[in-house]
């Protein structure tokens, strides 16, 4: 057997990963084959503490093979190295695959959580920051339930630490700063290593110029200065924490108004280079942009969009080369709103990063990020109603488009066992979702299993892509109409009207065969309420008779339609896109201010 006692516990300690990975060595109550079979993973985990990547995959590799379906425990510690080992070198897709696998078998035999609960722990915190990178909230918060409660029964404070520090992330995410704050100085308390403690300072630091408590942040620095010397700097890690503190520094000098110290010490930070890949380097240079002239601007955004890519090479901008994708859509639109330069493409772009992630609730993440932006776009180009309705449906290309797309796709060249096991999630989905809809309090436990579900249905759908390249193709194309295609596909009697709500400012574009014509409507405060009450009206009645001469149906009107209807005197067939809340309104009930429905002067399709 390998000895570990050689390995330098303080430099293993400072190469260890944030996220905490620790294996049991533990031989006793393995057979010989087994323990044969271990020495690979001894000696893979020696190499992955060295960061030596390409020798620690080897080893792991070949171990694997050699123990896979012969012993679920050792596997188990193999799956969960290998996807640490592919996460932290970016290979997402790999990391991907094995946190899969890893997953599964915990969900196939629930007495490893106890037989080896310090992998099982590590391994969800793992799983939870792959999660993070990817912009999801809910599935992560679910395995941060399960990890916490494990480490609870473990009874070691380090570990309580970790999954402290990843929950004080997720309520970063959702913007529930009292509850970070409280996790934080919650995790700080039961962290004893400074590597560990360093990143929980950092956080708690950044969360107190958020919240414009600068008092707070300067009460902190002097522990955070005394743990960053503590950590050595021959590791990775170190630059990652150095360069996250000096942001911060400079982001305090800039409140200062003290901006030429400030752009110096961060300038000199970014240029030393060769660190652990973070998204606060593109943040630094997005700082920096904010207070640099227009010439000096451009290029900083330009860094900023490099710094988030795989090979930092702008040249090369696709949604294959992305690392970091919430950070690349906010450098890319400072850059679109400074030249007003490659627009289509940096949404288009945008619309493949959305698509991209496997988890429904990260497309919804986007959108919310994506809207204000094309707001601004619209705003910018008022006179230009086929530039405002192409910019709409980017917006919404996201989600709407993406089920257009989904019933277009073929499933020809997919193995037809993955098409059978993505019939069965979908079919077992449903029918926990009936039972939640049923349950006046439902359990943890059904919640907790849907939650599973899903992210087998996301790790599914990552298969089949990977599989099939006409499926790939189909998910991610550019389907966004082009104005003079749809134009000449629509009759005389047709008429397009398309939507789009920016806060209470709604958009609204007509597009006939000859011509198109742009609304721009702000709404007033009570439009949600009267939208809501009208709607439950709506589906508490049957039929539409009950609504004539309705003041309300008169008064969507005027804001949905309202002057546009003079251009509509020569339609009988309207196709409308909806947005937001009013996908749930049937325009049919709609009057006019002589107390005409829609539904008697259209035929009306969505």
């Amino acid at each position: 057997m390998v000895n570990m006692d050689f390995v330098d516990t303080q430099k293993r300690d400072s190469l260890i990963l944030e996220n905490g990975i620790e294996l049991d060595f533990s031989t006793r109550s393995l057979g010989l084959e087994a323990q044969a079979s271990e020495e690979y993973l001894y000696i893979g985990y020696i190499y992955f503490f060295e960061n030596k990547e390409d020798s620690a995959q080897i080893y792991l590799k070949t171990g694997l093979k050699a123990v896979e379906s012969k012993n679920d425990t050792l596997n188990f510690k193999y799956l969960a190295l290998i996807a640490g080992l592919y996460d932290r070198e970016y290979q997402l897709d790999s990391a991907q695959l094995y946190f899969k696998k890893g997953y599964n078998l915990l969900l196939d035999n629930p007495q490893l959580e106890s037989s080896i609960p310090n992998e099982a722990i590590s391994f969800y915190n793992n799983f939870t920051s792959f999660l993070n990178r990817n912009g999801e909230t809910k599935l992560r918060k679910s395995i941060l339930d399960k990890a916490y409660d494990l480490a609870l029964g473990v009874k070691k404070k380090d570990y309580l630490g970790f999954i402290e520090y990843q929950l004080a992330k997720h309520y970063f995410k959702v913007g529930d700063l009292e509850s970070q704050e409280k996790l934080l100085l919650l995790t700080i308390s039961h962290t004893s290593k400074p590597f560990y403690r360093l990143s929980r300072y950092l956080s708690l630091a950044r969360l107190y110029q958020d919240k414009n408590q600068w008092n707070n942040y300067e009460r902190l620095l002097p522990k955070i200065s005394s743990d960053l010397s503590k950590v050595l700097e021959s590791s990775k890690e170190y630059s990652k924490h150095k360069l996250t503190y000096y942001f911060l520094y400079s982001r305090w000098l800039f409140h200062r108004n003290e901006n030429i110290e400030a752009k110096i010490l961060l300038v000199s930070q970014l240029e030393l280079g060769n660190r652990l890949r973070t998204t606060i380097e593109s943040e630094a240079y997005l700082l920096l942009a904010k207070h640099a002239q227009k010439e000096e601007k451009e290029q900083l955004i330009n860094k900023a969009i490099a710094s988030t890519l795989i090979d930092k090479n702008p040249e090369s901008l696709s949604i294959q080369n992305v690392l970091f994708p919430q950070e690349l859509i906010l450098a890319l639109k400072q850059k679109v709103l400074i030249d007003n330069m490659g627009i289509k493409e940096t949404l288009t772009l945008i619309g493949q990063i959305q698509k991209a992630f496997p988890f429904e609730e990260t497309k919804y993440t986007y959108q919310e990020e994506v809207r204000p932006f094309i707001g601004q776009l619209i705003q910018g180009h008022q006179k230009d109603a086929g530039a405002i309705f192409e910019y709409m449906e980017y917006g919404k290309a996201g989600i709407l488009n993406q089920v257009v797309t989904d019933q277009e796709i073929k499933f020809g060249d997919v193995a037809s066992g993955l098409l059978k096991k993505k019939k069965t999630l979908d079919r077992q989905l449903l029918n926990l979702r009936l039972k939640l809809a049923k349950d006046k309090k439902p359990s943890d436990s059904l919640v907790n299993k849907i939650d599973e579900v899903r992210i087998q249905q996301s790790f599914l759908q990552k298969e089949m892509e990977q599989e099939s390249p006409s499926y790939y193709d189909l998910k991610y194309k550019d389907n966004v109409p082009q104005i003079k295609e749809l134009q000449k596909s629509l009759k005389p009697h047709q008429a397009i009207l398309n939507y789009f709500k920016d806060g209470e400012t709604l958009y609204s574009v007509l597009l006939k065969k000859d011509r198109i014509k742009a609304k721009q409507v702000i709404l007033q405060k009570d439009f949600n309420k009267l939208l809501s009450s009208f709607l439950k009206e709506i589906y508490t009645n049957p039929g539409f008779g009950a609504y004539g001469q309705s003041q309300t149906a008169q008064k969507l009107y005027t804001w949905l339609i309202g002057d546009l209807d003079r251009e509509l005197n020569d339609v009988t067939e309207l196709i409308i896109l909806r947005d937001e809340e009013l996908n749930q309104l049937p325009f049919e009930v709609l009057e006019t201010n002589d107390g005409e429905l829609l539904l008697d002067k259209y035929a009306i399709s969505y």
